[in-house]
């Protein structure tokens, strides 16, 4: 059901299409589902890239204008500071400000907006990345930051989007927010996500198939080629799995080369194939040929591949950080991160088990479900309503 009046929404994330992330796509998917109930969406987004800049100040993705603000620099690689927008922000119409990111320049906008008495959504998506991915001076200004500039945004928001239940609970211990200031919105799937490929035509691309019959057991993993992914984990353990290959997902993130360094180094490059990045089509069929999925991340707020990989009803194995384990439950084990001989056994326990194998296949397309846009959008569709009649 649409609403009956264009309330205007700005979401305001520091990085936006044709950066791609899961929090860009979190954004957009947010952004299209609040359009199709009715309301007016304008993203405000800094024009930085992973390098370089965009030129162009305003675009339109699928019908929802963009307005880019110039990027001055960056205090970290994922935190631009882009000033122009706390100018815009102070004199632009809009009834809701949804901001994206926790600890960013531009959630000063919250403040500004709520001195207008506008209403102030923020989605934090959990950043308590470890200390090693981290610079050292950053991670000591964050409980300073945290204990003073953090409470006045938080006390500025009058909704704030967890992602998952255990960063609900984070966000009540650590800033002592009320529970019921906090809704859990997760990201989501579309569901094409659930459409069942033919993983023919990539078992035949990478020689992976014999008298049409698979000839090697396969390891999928997915995201960005980043260290923080983890990813080198299941690189220094693939000579404990014969007749198995990695399956590797996703663009260069500034990883894959030390990857394949270290591939060559300890001799399994013909173990791994990275795919680099893949079409939605492409990705499920990727997906199909697994037995595994493989998310040996190092934080993870929620982890929109885990959800991917759930659709296509692949068991998971994947590492005890962030909000990942409340995400697959059921479905498979988590490991001990950095721990490699938590990961081999637990990865040797899936694929030696059948029947193991395939209760948490079942479980992964049953907890999938729960993450469809058409589940998301009616709480969305809730939690702005309630917040619109405050």
């Amino acid at each position: 059901m649409k609403t009956q009046n264009k309330t205007k929404i700005i979401q305001m994330t520091p990085f936006f299409y044709p950066v791609k992330g899961g929090m860009e796509d979190h954004v957009f998917d947010t952004s299209l589902m609040l359009k199709s109930l009715g309301y007016d969406v304008q993203i405000f987004t800094s024009n930085k890239l992973r390098k370089g800049k965009i030129k162009k100040k305003t675009d339109t993705f699928k019908k929802i204008k963009v307005r880019r603000f110039n990027s001055l620099f960056h205090v970290t690689r994922l935190a631009p500071i882009w000033p122009g927008v706390l100018f815009r922000i102070t004199f632009e119409k809009y009834d809701i400000l949804h901001m994206h990111s926790y600890r960013h320049q531009h959630n000063l906008c919250g403040i500004i907006a709520k001195l207008r008495r506008k209403k102030v959504i923020l989605t934090p998506h959990w950043p308590e990345y470890p200390m090693n991915l981290r610079n050292r001076i950053i991670q000591k200004i964050i409980p300073i930051f945290d204990k003073t500039i953090g409470k006045i945004i938080f006390m500025f928001t009058d909704l704030i989007f967890a992602d998952t239940e255990p960063e609900k609970q984070w966000l009540n211990k650590k800033f002592n927010i009320k529970l019921e200031k906090i809704k859990i919105i997760t990201p989501g799937i579309s569901k094409k996500a659930f459409i069942k490929h033919n993983p023919k035509h990539f078992l035949k691309k990478y020689n992976l198939i014999t008298n049409n019959k698979k000839n090697h057991k396969i390891i999928v993993s997915m995201g960005r080629i980043h260290k923080s992914k983890g990813f080198d984990q299941l690189i220094k353990i693939s000579n404990k799995f014969p007749k198995t290959k990695f399956i590797f997902i996703g663009p260069d993130g500034g990883d894959k080369q030390r990857l394949i360094n270290l591939a060559s180094k300890l001799k399994v490059q013909d173990k791994i194939i990275f795919t680099g990045f893949l079409s939605e089509t492409e990705r499920s069929q990727t997906l199909a040929s697994a037995d595994i999925f493989c998310l040996p991340t190092q934080y993870e707020a929620f982890g929109i591949a885990l959800a991917q990989a759930m659709a296509q009803s692949k068991p998971i194995v994947a590492s005890n950080v962030g909000g990942v384990p409340w995400v697959i439950k059921e479905c498979g084990y988590t490991f001990e991160n950095q721990n490699l001989k938590d990961l081999e056994k637990k990865l040797k326990l899936i694929l030696n088990n059948t029947k193991l194998k395939k209760q948490f296949s079942n479980n992964a397309l049953k907890r999938a479900k729960l993450f469809t846009f058409d589940n998301i959008k009616k709480e969305l569709q809730k939690a702005y309503e309630e917040l619109l009649t405050k």
